[in-house]
């Protein structure tokens, strides 16, 4: 039964694998030594592997996650001292 589930996920995850383009490094990124793949990460972008299983299933977790975590956010800094607000987020 485990493994009916296990290709079934894999399915699943495998139809929601995307590349997207890359305009602005990202700030996960932002500690990379090598210029060059910074470079590269925004100009050549269309040339990426897909994710691999694991990461698209925290790609999905997190897409989910999105919207709460940015309720939670926007209310820590309306508590906040001078307040703050996030700006520019992508999401739709």
């Amino acid at each position: 039964m485990q493994e009916i589930i296990n290709r079934a996920v894999k399915a699943v995850l495998e139809k929601k694998k995307k590349v997207f383009p890359v305009h602005v490094n990202r700030i996960s990124q932002l500690g990379s030594p090598c210029l060059r793949y910074l470079y590269y990460l925004r100009t050549a972008w269309d040339k990426q592997q897909l994710p691999e299983d694991s990461l698209q299933g925290r790609f999905e977790t997190g897409n989910h996650l999105e919207g709460v975590i940015d309720t939670i956010v926007q209310e820590v800094g309306e508590a906040s001292e001078p307040q703050w607000r996030i700006v520019g987020q992508q999401m739709p």
